[in-house]
């Protein structure tokens, strides 16, 4: 199409293009209206230095007045059928290629099927023992996890490798990982996940991935011929790809919604195996929306829903931005991140700093329900960052979380961020030894 208001553009790649070939010259804004409806991603839409706005104007992506777009990273799986109907459990192919954490059922959120406790596992050398030896009998062992929280703070997930006898071993590089580091630990294990033998009641799922079928137990009043099963494909929405040197600047994304990415980390070797708040390090959680280097970038009235990773992630060299009245709910990890854990090894001046983010009048409610140690909002060495008149509600953990690290030389530069007027309340819900606000 021409990308008239009668005839427009298709997919958001081919409006991108159309901005690439007369954005150079810029004497104003350039808004592209995005008309109501869903528009399927299957990879990043990536935004780069050549999309920026020039000569001080921006560049605009926004909801057409009074309708609403979608951006979608997910897919319908359809083609139900009765598979065992004792128990009500129903099935439907997918792709050999799909892997996802979550399914939503017409928009509700669906339980990964769970053991009813840690089925006596205690640990051992080389990961745990149990008692219950018909565990080893179970389909696609390797594709279970141990879900532990050997500290207060800690919810970790823990990739079974095998199960033999009464041993249950853990994948690598995971295994390594909680066996070290200031707070190594795997004791205290939760429960099991991601198995069929764990398929017990209504609202319950699982993905056999050797087999590519899906298993479900409706809830009830779900009618599977007609419900709507969406799971998660791509892991980033929109990726904002700058760096202290060649940023990008001058975008706005304003009115729209963005929903079903993927995260996949926690399922492979590594799993999660954070010392605290998702952290890594110089890595992220992945986020709908991912920046790095973005310069004068603005997220406004902007709604964010069944995500599989976080919200939005403002990274390595990003400055001068800010989200503005957008809604986090519904989402596995947490709902905004500010900076790295990493970037306090920067030298003060570094132009790979984040600085001058603001997160304004945003509401931030039922996020990190999978991913339980993560924050509402969590910034890492900042500086002159503001956090002002925002609702963080209904959160396992600590709801704003601002500066890493016990050494204080290491945060020579945090300094001038503002915590302000901040609505903060139902938080802490699951685990401990955090806070409304912790600095």
């Amino acid at each position: 199409n021409p990308g008239t208001l009668s005839a427009p553009f298709l997919t958001l790649a081919m409006a991108q293009s159309a901005v690439r070939a007369f954005n150079a010259n810029m004497s104003g804004d350039i808004t592209i209206h995005l008309r109501g409806g869903t528009y399927v991603l299957t990879e990043p839409l990536v935004f780069g230095p050549a999309d920026s706005g020039r000569n001080g104007s921006k560049i605009v992506y926004r909801a057409y007045p009074g309708e609403t777009p979608v951006i979608n990273g997910g897919k319908r799986v359809a083609g139900w059928t009765p598979h065992d109907r004792r128990k009500n459990i129903w099935k439907a192919s997918v792709a050999a290629t799909d892997n996802f954490r979550q399914i939503y059922v017409n928009s509700v959120r669906a339980v990964r099927a769970r053991s009813n406790g840690p089925m006596g596992l205690n640990k051992t050398a080389f990961g745990y023992s149990t008692p219950d030896r018909s565990l080893q009998n179970y389909r696609n062992k390797s594709q279970m996890e141990v879900v532990a929280s050997p500290h207060p703070w800690q919810q970790l997930r823990i990739p079974i490798a095998d199960i033999r006898g009464n041993a249950v071993v853990i994948q690598q590089p995971c295994w390594s990982e909680v066996r070290k580091g200031e707070y190594p630990g795997y004791s205290n294990p939760v429960r099991l996940e991601n198995a069929y033998e764990f398929l017990s009641g209504p609202g319950e799922w699982y993905l056999d991935q050797t087999a590519h079928v899906l298993y479900y137990i409706p809830r009830a009043g779900e009618n599977m011929n007609v419900a709507v099963v969406e799971a998660p494909v791509v892991e980033q929405l929109i990726v904002i790809a700058g760096n202290a040197a060649t940023p990008v600047n001058n975008l706005s994304f304003i009115g729209l919604t963005f929903c079903l990415s993927n995260w996949l980390r926690p399922g492979t070797g590594q799993g999660l195996t954070s010392p605290q708040a998702n952290q890594f390090g110089a890595q992220a959680v992945k986020a709908a929306v991912d920046c790095h280097g973005a310069r004068n970038v603005e997220v406004t009235a902007c709604n964010f829903t069944r995500l599989g990773g976080q919200g939005i992630n403002l990274l390595t060299a990003s400055q001068n931005c800010s989200v503005n009245g957008c809604s986090f709910y519904n989402i596995a990890a947490g709902a905004i991140q500010v900076g790295t854990t990493w970037s306090g090894r920067l030298p003060a001046g570094s132009g790979d700093i984040v600085a001058n983010i603001a997160v304004n009048g945003c509401r931030i409610n039922t996020v990190c329900a999978d991913y339980q140690m993560g924050c509402g909002i969590f910034a890492g060495y900042v500086q002159s960052c503001t956090f002002a008149d925002n609702e963080i509600c209904n959160v396992p953990y600590t709801a704003l979380s601002l500066g890493w690290g016990w050494t204080r030389s290491r945060a020579a530069f945090t300094s001038g961020n503002r915590i302000l007027n901040n609505r903060i309340h139902d938080h802490m819900r699951t685990l401990s030894d955090g806070g409304g606000i912790y600095i």
